[in-house]
């Protein structure tokens, strides 16, 4: 079975850009994005680690686009809503290969997970 699992993980991964950084279970930050979309990001990645699947965060393709989650044993990106709509995600993602599909997730949904407040201090 596990063979099987890192067959499709191969082939998924044959439209994927190598030389940039690709390491997999680890959840890559992007200082551009909203806080709410990267605590989102690392909920969803929490997830699919505890589901034993294997994921890649700001991922590149080989044709230049970048995805928030990757995850190649199910050919499925993972687009994290923030502050682009739904139809600008569409409008980005119909440039991934053919073979994955495309799951949003609407960062807003964060805030049903209860109030969490940041100090800066904490790492200092």
């Amino acid at each position: 079975m596990k063979t099987k699992t890192r067959m499709i993980i191969r082939e998924a991964m044959q439209e994927v850009d190598t030389m940039k950084s690709t390491k997999p279970n680890c959840v890559r930050l992007n200082s551009r994005n909203t806080d709410a979309h990267e605590l989102l990001k690392y909920l969803v990645c929490r997830q699919l680690n505890k589901e034993g699947k294997t994921f890649y965060t700001e991922i590149v393709f080989l044709n230049g686009q970048r995805a928030d989650i990757f995850v190649p044993e199910d050919f499925k990106c993972i687009e994290i809503l923030g502050t682009e709509t739904r139809e600008q995600c569409l409008e980005k993602t119909k440039d991934y290969p053919e073979a994955f599909e495309i799951v949003m997730v609407d960062s807003k949904r964060i805030k049903m997970l209860g109030k969490f407040k940041w100090d800066d201090k904490l790492i200092y």
